[in-house]
Formats: structure tokens, C-alpha cells, sequence
């Protein structure tokens, strides 16, 4: 559900939607490209993990100075790792194909974002309010 005015906003529930709505994109992509014949491309979902970046300026000083200092936190190199590792480890095809990796292996991500029901739904919204900007717009409507 998108932040709408009656909502609430919450910096880290719009965060933790939006990598769910990752989660699930990849898992729909998967089906995609996996249902095309002679197909050679893998859709895989990645959790790079905390890294210590600029990003953390944002945040409030009690998280920066109290909790930060509790999180296993890496590197960019380190963080990087498991996106290299997507892109060139060759046990990532057939079932292990739309996998979620987090630290250069697969994991399990929660119920809610292996749901196949989320993700054809995120998928099918997502579609309409494409479909939805493209008549907008004045474009077609494939």
C-alpha cells in the first residue's frame, strides 16, 4: 500500500515496505523471465546488509551515537560482496534462480515476501498504474 495521506508515514516502515516490494518484484521478474523459452537470465534479490555510509547522517543522533554502534555494520567493499557474488556465481541458476542472498549465500526471507499472492498483486498494481501514467500521458496501452 502506497503512503497515502491517511496514513501515517514512518521513515523505516516506508524502508522496510520498500524492500519487501524489492523481494517481491524479484520473485515476480523470476517467474517472468523463467516462463520464456531458451531462457539465460537469473532475477535475484539481494540484502547487501548495514553498511556504514553517508546514509546514516540522516538518522537521529540517539540511533547514530546508542544503536549503530550494535549493528554489524560493513564496509562498502563488504557490502558489495553479496551483489558481486549475484552476478558471477554459477550456482545460482536453475531452482536456486530468484533466490534472496544476504552475506553471499541464499537466505530465507520472511513468509509475507515469499507469498505468491503478494508478489502477482504488487505485480498487477504495479501494471495498472503503469498502464494507468501511459494513458495519462497520451501513450498506448499494450
Amino acid at each position: 500500500m502506497h503512503y497515502a495521506p491517511s496514513r501515517k508515514y514512518s521513515s523505516w516502515g516506508a524502508y522496510g515496505q520498500s524492500k519487501l516490494a524489492n523481494l517481491l518484484f524479484t520473485k515476480g521478474l523470476h517467474a517472468r523471465v523463467m516462463s520464456q523459452p531458451n531462457n539465460k537470465i537469473s532475477a535475484l534479490a539481494v540484502h547487501p546488509g548495514v553498511i556504514r555510509t553517508e546514509l546514516w547522517r540522516e538518522q537521529a543522533s540517539w540511533f547514530n551515537s546508542i544503536l549503530l554502534p550494535f549493528l554489524k555494520d560493513k564496509t562498502i567493499p563488504q557490502g558489495a560482496a553479496t551483489t558481486v557474488y549475484a552476478c558471477v556465481a554459477n550456482d545460482l541458476t536453475g531452482l536456486r534462480a530468484g533466490a534472496y542472498l544476504s552475506d553471499c549465500k541464499v537466505a530465507v526471507p520472511s513468509a509475507t515476501a515469499r507469498s505468491q499472492d503478494n508478489w502477482e498483486g504488487l505485480w498487477s498494481t504495479t501494471q495498472a498504474q503503469i498502464d494507468k501514467v501511459a494513458v495519462l500521458a497520451g501513450e498506448p496501452v499494450a
